[in-house]
């Protein structure tokens, strides 16, 4: 384990986002046999991802290949691998904006191995964290755009309101075969190639918040100038803080910033008003506290393992009569939790267009 750009522990056993990935990387790597302890993370990491995408048994099945390849082909150390992946691909990848989930990236790929060689930090003000990070890392940080040169990747981290000041000036670093992922809420694909020359492969994703515990989610769209092994390595990029998915149209992103970008939100406020009225039953506040902080906790990691969907698991806690469903008939009713969420939803979505003009 090592820690996250915030201090707290990143769990660094999430590395890519399909068991093809995975394989992959295993049978191109094979120069030096893997501890046990790399394999068993690595299992445990592909079983993450299977878990919610895939029936028990074809999950299974998966595993099975998986260790097949773990035991009778010599491969590097995890880390060692994603390195080498990546550098395969890749002269230089440029993190433009290093954030909260700028921040999250560069911190993740540095846990998963990958060589400060391949890295620069662009951040006009950057913060003492950012450039502790920086010097004990060994990875360039620029405060000037303007002075950072050419990149095989430009990640663009920064916020939505900024990109009109720095997109054009990153113009003359970039090459016909430049990738540009972007982070940035709101903004489009269109608009973002509009900055540049014509030709230029860009990924508009969405992570979220978790991403700096390695437990994100992240939705991406390409461009078709972007090509399978950039499409790839895109993903492999994103997919070191979670999951990845891919929508099929780029009008889904407004939506999907409303529902995972802004998510966690909504359940850290849900926690908090569980604090709130807790106290106002008469518990006191480190006991209110803590039960609301690990209910929502132990239950979104249920939710994570379980094959029920959440209205299954709903029901499974509630009682004909019970404490569970009086609390549901207020939460349920026609003004209730639904109702407002769909307006939060809604107020997300339409926030996230208007970020693109």
């Amino acid at each position: 384990m090592a820690h996250d750009w915030h201090g707290s522990r990143v769990n660094t056993r999430r590395v890519f986002h399909s068991v093809g990935m995975y394989l992959h990387i295993i049978k191109s790597s094979f120069t030096q046999r893997t501890s046990t302890r790399a394999n068993e993370i690595l299992l445990r990491s592909i079983e993450t991802h299977l878990r919610t995408v895939q029936t028990k048994r074809t999950h299974q099945k998966l595993i099975r290949k998986i260790e097949h390849e773990l035991r009778f082909n010599e491969t590097k150390n995890i880390a060692v691998a994603y390195n080498d992946y990546v550098r395969r691909r890749v002269d230089k990848i440029a993190l433009i904006g290093a954030g909260k989930m700028g921040g999250a990236l560069i911190q993740s790929w540095t846990n998963l191995g990958l060589s400060s060689d391949n890295l620069i930090i662009v951040d006009p003000k950057p913060s003492g964290i950012v450039r502790k990070f920086a010097n004990e890392h060994n990875v360039p940080l620029h405060e000037n755009v303007d002075e950072i040169g050419s990149s095989s990747v430009f990640v663009l981290a920064i916020k939505p309101q900024e990109s009109g000041e720095v997109l054009p000036r990153l113009r003359r670093f970039v090459r016909n075969r430049t990738l540009i992922i972007s982070i940035m809420a709101g903004k489009t694909i269109r608009g973002i190639q509009s900055n540049f020359q014509s030709g230029v492969g860009v990924v508009r994703a969405m992570p979220n918040l978790p991403a700096i515990i390695g437990r994100g989610i992240t939705a991406a769209i390409a461009n078709e100038i972007v090509t399978t092994e950039q499409r790839e390595l895109a993903a492999a990029l994103l997919s070191a803080t979670g999951g990845v998915v891919w929508v099929a149209e780029e009008n889904m992103m407004d939506a999907v910033t409303a529902v995972s970008g802004s998510g966690p939100a909504y359940v850290f406020l849900l926690a908090e008003y569980l604090v709130k009225a807790a106290t106002a039953a008469g518990l006191p506040i480190e006991l209110a506290s803590r039960l609301a902080k690990e209910t929502v906790a132990g239950a979104g990691e249920l939710l994570d393992h379980s094959d029920d969907d959440p209205a299954v698991l709903r029901r499974n806690v509630t009682s004909p009569g019970g404490t569970t469903a009086a609390a549901l008939e207020i939460l349920m009713g026609s003004d209730g939790f639904e109702a407002l969420l769909n307006k939060a939803v809604a107020a997300a979505t339409k926030r996230s267009r208007e970020l693109a003009d």
